[in-house]
């Protein structure tokens, strides 16, 4: 069986339900998670994502060491991704990277949406690092902060 152990790099508990990921077991891929010891509530600016890295790359350590095949930071800003592929052999994945590739592949632009304006700039630079800014549409904010997102479903 395949390890893939989600880092998700935030200290609330509760954020992601593992179920959504659940139907992977039908494939021989077994879902482990962690949250951050110390880092913040969630990340919706670049000093959020600043705090969340040192324990993100830290989860990774210890989920390399006990057995993950793969890592996925559980976070679309891909906090701390590229500092974690340094410190660790398996392969460390960022939602934001996968995507964006992803709807290259598939499409001429790319479009996102996100929670608040604060996090824009951070997506823009996500599309300049992975070379694909020119074909980023303006990004639309719902501005609904992340901690919020369950909590309204109709506004979500």
């Amino acid at each position: 069986m395949t390890i893939v152990h989600l880092v998700t790099p935030i200290i609330t508990p509760g954020l992601r339900c593992l179920d959504d990921v659940k139907p992977l077991e039908e494939y021989g891929i077994e879902i482990r998670q962690s949250i951050l010891d110390a880092g913040p509530a969630s990340i919706e600016c670049e000093f959020d994502e600043a705090l969340a890295v040192p324990d993100t790359i830290k989860q990774c350590v210890l989920a390399e060491r006990d057995g993950a095949d793969a890592i996925v930071i559980d976070c679309m800003g891909d906090p701390g991704v590229r500092p974690a592929r340094e410190v660790v052999k398996i392969p460390v994945l960022g939602p934001m990277e996968t995507s964006m590739h992803t709807a290259a592949m598939l499409g001429t632009k790319i479009s996102i949406v996100t929670v608040a304006e604060s996090v824009v700039p951070m997506l823009e630079n996500l599309g300049r690092l992975y070379g694909v800014k020119d074909r980023m549409t303006p990004i639309r904010v719902i501005d609904l902060p992340v901690l919020e997102l369950d909590k309204d479903i109709e506004r979500t």
